[in-house]
C-alpha cells in the first residue's frame, strides 16, 4: 500500500488506522486485498480473516491483544481452512 505502519506522514492514517476504517466500508476488509490475489473466493476469505486477526493485535489496549500462542493456533486454523470465530 505504501503506507506507513505507525504515525501516518502527510496527514495519511498509518497502516493499522487505515486497515481499522475499513471496517466501515461497504466491502469492509476486502478492500484492503490486493485485487491481484481476489481470484480465489476461500484466498479472499482467509486473506480477511488474518486481518481481522492482526487488527486484534494491534488493538491500542494491550490486555485486549491475544497471546503468540493464540495468534499461532489461529492462523493454523485459518490455513487449515477451519470456520471457527477469529
Amino acid at each position: 500500500t505504501g503506507r506507513t505502519t505507525v504515525g501516518g506522514a502527510d496527514g495519511d492514517p498509518c497502516l493499522v488506522d487505515w486497515v481499522r476504517g475499513l471496517l466501515a466500508a461497504p466491502l469492509g476488509l476486502k478492500s484492503a486485498v490486493d485485487p491481484a490475489l481476489k481470484q480465489e473466493a476461500d484466498a479472499l476469505e482467509r486473506m480477511v480473516r488474518v486481518l481481522h486477526l492482526a487488527l486484534r493485535c494491534a488493538d491500542d489496549t494491550p490486555a485486549k491483544r491475544p497471546d503468540m500462542r493464540e495468534v499461532l493456533s489461529k492462523l493454523v486454523e485459518i490455513e487449515n481452512g477451519s470456520t471457527s470465530a477469529s
